[in-house]
C-alpha cells in the first residue's frame, strides 16, 4: 500500500515478511518470529534522498523511527544562534522514542545525510498494541525504557562529576551543561552544547 508522509515523501506500508531486512538494533532484541506481523503492521517504510527531512524541531512528537539504511544528522536550532549539529547516526539508530512516554514536541530535527530509508512506528498505534498487551510491543517499549534509562545514569553521572570538579575530561575537551540543563562534551573554548537526546 502506498502512502505519503508529512513533508511529501514517499513511502509503503511494509509487508510482515520484511522483518529480515531490519538491522541488528537493541530495540528489537529478545522478539520472536511471532512477534512480528502485529508489531509491523503499522510500520511505515519511507525512502529518503539527501536532505530529506525525518521530523523538524518543534514539530509534533507522534512516532519514533528506527534507521534500516543509511544515517542521519541531528540538529538544534537556539533562538538568536545557528543551527548546531548534535550527532551523526546510522543504521540501527533509533529517533523520537521519547515521543512513545511524553509526546509533547521534538526537541531537535532529523535529516537524511545521505539516501537512508527508516519504519516510521505511529505513537497511537503502538501505544494501542501495549494496551492489547500485545508481548512484541512490550518488548519494544522495555528496550527502548532500558535504554533511556542507560542515557540517563550516563547524564547523571557527568553532572556529578562536574558538580565535583572534575569537568576537564582530557583530549582537549570538557563537560558542559547548557540553559536547559542538558550535558555535553565540547572542544576546549567551545561553547557548550546540549548532548544528543534524538528527541
Amino acid at each position: 500500500m502506498t502512502a505519503t508522509l508529512g513533508h511529501s515523501e514517499p513511502a509503503t506500508t511494509i509487508a510482515n515478511d520484511r522483518a529480515a531486512e531490519l538491522p541488528p538494533t537493541p530495540l528489537f532484541g529478545g522478539l520472536s518470529q511471532e512477534d512480528w506481523p502485529e508489531l509491523l503492521k503499522n510500520a511505515v517504510r519511507i525512502e529518503l534522498d539527501l536532505g530529506g527531512i525525518v521530523f523538524l524541531q518543534g514539530e509534533e512528537s507522534d512516532a519514533f523511527y528506527v534507521v534500516v539504511a543509511g544515517s542521519v544528522e541531528v540538529r538544534e536550532k537556539e533562538e538568536g544562534r545557528d543551527q548546531q549539529i548534535l550527532a551523526h547516526l546510522g543504521a540501527g539508530a533509533v529517533l523520537g522514542e521519547s515521543s512513545l512516554f511524553l509526546g509533547g514536541l521534538h526537541s531537535a530535527s532529523v535529516y537524511a545525510s545521505e539516501p537512508t530509508t527508516l519504519l516510521r512506528f505511529p505513537r497511537e498505534a503502538f501505544t494501542n498494541l501495549l494496551w492489547q498487551r500485545e508481548p512484541g510491543a512490550i518488548r519494544v517499549a522495555y528496550n527502548m525504557g532500558f535504554a533511556l534509562a542507560v542515557r540517563l545514569r550516563a547524564a547523571d553521572a557527568q553532572i556529578a562529576d562536574l558538580s565535583r570538579g572534575r569537568a576537564q575530561t582530557g583530549a582537549g575537551q570538557i563537560l558542559g551543561v547548557d540553559h536547559h540543563g542538558k550535558v555535553g562534551f565540547v572542544p576546549e573554548g567551545a561553547r557548550p552544547f546540549a548532548a544528543p537526546t534524538h528527541n
